[in-house]
């Protein structure tokens, strides 16, 4: 084993630590995803999903091609590590990864998009006691599809 020094980058991860805390964000990973789907250049949303809007199977006509998509979406929860605000929006373009619209497309270039706006965000822990929060809202009463 050898001693790099401080963690600054890893996995595409970066580390930033100072007097308070760490903080951990996913910048350069979500400029590298947003060149790569050729969105750079998209005008940033302030949220990443529509309020209370739910993804069907019969959204939409049927992607002729379906790599880029899958590719994209799993980039995305990648990025649910350090960014638990787009988990919804990412677990429901998943479940439609068998066969995506192009209504999914869209809502996924909308999360893209929510992510140009939001860059810098990330996860802070903070130096001390250590407490998670966490909820839950299970629904599935109200799956279109099923």
């Amino acid at each position: 084993m050898k001693d790099l020094g401080q963690l600054i980058y890893f996995l595409g991860i970066e580390a930033t630590r100072n007097s308070s805390g760490l903080h951990l964000r996913q910048t350069r990973y979500i400029i590298d995803l947003l060149n790569r789907v050729r969105l750079f250049g998209i005008r940033p949303y302030r949220a990443p999903c529509v309020s209370g809007s739910k993804l069907s199977k019969f959204d939409g006509e049927l992607l002729p091609d379906t790599f880029e998509y899958m590719q994209t979406v799993g980039a995305l929860q990648y990025v649910t590590l350090t960014r638990p605000d787009i988990a919804y929006s990412v677990n429901q373009l998943c479940q439609h990864i068998q066969a995506p619209t192009c209504t999914h497309w869209t809502t996924t270039k909308r999360v893209l998009r929510y992510l140009k706006h939001t860059l810098d965000y990330g996860l802070f822990y903070k130096l001390g006691s250590f407490s998670v929060n966490a909820y839950c809202d299970s629904d599935w009463a109200s799956d279109l599809d099923d």
